[in-house]
């Protein structure tokens, strides 16, 4: 199924529902706007959930690129060690070329542990007559159903812009400074750096409480003496959870090629 397919396929209002669960600024731990101003934003929310929709039913999917397929986990958040419940979502896509070419070897995706890498891509900053040809994967669909999905999408879309042409944009801006040359003559050594960051730290401790600096001083030295602990349960969960999404990767492709011979049998 195709971005364009998925969109044609989901009732805006649900979709709305499911992003008020993934769009950052409606999460509890969100403080940019008040419990007011989260409310008063849903009916915008679901107007330019909408207007988005629309412009992928409407428009016509590029087909001469290359072919990729989004993937969308939820899985157990890695910044949290003290509550394992806690889960995140990752999104990205593979180029279906690559794909192909790695699945009868021992590929990675983040470990740099196996024969070959398997690269993964973001998308949200794709045009979205590009990013309607894409295939979504039938795993990340099982899983979450198709309003999730397309909620995702929007929500990683939207951090671009809301609109077209202000992700256009903001998306240009970005690659001007990006490829725009470093001069060394405007930057700051490392030593400099610290001891900015040092003297911002002072000015900060100097406005607090007593209670205030014995808190952040015992959390820096519980930091301090809990970083390892945190570096090894990253670095396993990290190689957990690339198993597990090689296993969707590898059955999603594996499906399409039995599904072709099928098909050819035929």
């Amino acid at each position: 199924m195709t971005v364009k397919e998925l969109m044609e396929q989901v009732d805006a209002d649900k979709v709305t529902e499911a992003f008020l669960l993934t769009f950052y600024l409606f999460h509890h731990d969100c403080y940019k706007l008040s419990i007011s101003e989260k409310f008063n934003a849903i009916s915008k929310a679901r107007e330019l959930i909408s207007y988005n929709i629309n412009l992928f039913k409407s428009c016509t999917p590029t087909t001469d690129g290359e072919k990729h397929t989004i993937f969308i986990m939820y899985d157990q958040d890695d910044k949290d060690f003290e509550n394992k419940e806690s889960k995140s979502f990752s999104c990205f896509a593979i180029r279906d070329e690559e794909a192909f070419s790695v699945l009868d070897k021992n590929f990675y995706l983040y470990t740099g542990e196996g024969e070959a890498e398997l690269s993964h891509y973001s998308f949200d900053h794709e045009k979205i007559c590009d990013m309607a040809a894409f295939t979504i994967a039938k795993s990340s669909i099982d899983t979450l159903g198709k309003e999730i999905c397309v909620a995702k999408i929007l929500s990683d879309m939207f951090f671009w812009g809301v609109y077209p042409k202000d992700r256009e944009k903001n998306i240009n801006k970005l690659e001007k400074k990006i490829s725009k040359p470093y001069e060394e003559s405007k930057g700051i050594s490392l030593e400099e750096f610290e001891e900015k960051i040092k003297i911002l730290e002072s000015e900060i401790m100097e406005q607090m409480t007593e209670d205030e600096k014995l808190y952040y001083e015992a959390k820096e030295r519980f930091k301090e003496e809990t970083k390892d602990i945190i570096r090894r349960y990253r670095e396993n969960l990290y190689r957990e959870l690339e198993k597990q999404h090689i296993e969707i990767i590898r059955e999603e492709y594996q499906g399409r090629m039995q599904n072709c011979a099928k098909t050819e049998q035929r």
